[in-house]
Order: structure tokens, then C-alpha cells, then sequence
């Protein structure tokens, strides 16, 4: 039955239902098991969303308390300026490694 295939969405055999998890900082977080596939990854994307919304939220709000540019703290973490601008905009995802050197330089890593 599950032929179709997206991250984060799985058929539920003993159910009959569509599941939508969400995985982040090694937790596996069950969004709910819905009728169809279209629900499970319509609420799966919703969720992915709204996380990563909040953590750009919450850098961007750190480099602006310590009165930093987006070009100052993409340099102190030895990325690229339109990598990090991206991330902070939500346009784009950033990779662990570089999550890890931008909490560094805004002082989110303890």
C-alpha cells in the first residue's frame, strides 16, 4: 500500500492510516496518522515549517541583540554570506556542522 514515498511519511498497516513524523535534534516527534497521504505530508511540511521558522527566529534575534550584520556572523563562521542569509530568511536549511559554528559565534552553543 505504501508505494508512495516522502520523509517523515509512512503507511501504518495495523491501521489502515497514513503516519507524519518529524524528526529533529535526534527526537522522533508523531504529528498525528491521518486517512490520506496528501493529509500526513501536507502536515508533515506544516510541521518541518513551523520548527524551523522558530530557530531562525531565534538566531536572527541573537545577532541583532549582540548588533552583528548577517555578513559579520557568516564570516566568524566560515560560511557563506548568502548560506546563512538564506537560513535566516527561511529560504533554506543549513547543514548541522555549520548550525553548530553560527550558535558558536552568536553564543547559543551552551
Amino acid at each position: 500500500m505504501n508505494e508512495r514515498k516522502a520523509r517523515g511519511v509512512n503507511y501504518i498497516e495495523s491501521l489502515g492510516k497514513w503516519g507524519a513524523t518529524f524528526c529533529y535534534q535526534q527526537k522522533k516527534e508523531l504529528i498525528g496518522k491521518y486517512d490520506t497521504f496528501e493529509d500526513a505530508l501536507v502536515a508533515r511540511l506544516n510541521r518541518e515549517k513551523e520548527v524551523y521558522s522558530k530557530i531562525d527566529n531565534i538566531y536572527k534575534r541573537q545577532r541583532l541583540l549582540l548588533h552583528m550584520t548577517q555578513k559579520e556572523v557568516a564570516k566568524k563562521a566560515g560560511i557563506c554570506e548568502m548560506t546563512y542569509v538564506n537560513f535566516e530568511r527561511g529560504k533554506s536549511k543549513i547543514m548541522e556542522e555549520n548550525l553548530k559554528k553560527i550558535a558558536e559565534v552568536l553564543g547559543l552553543d551552551k
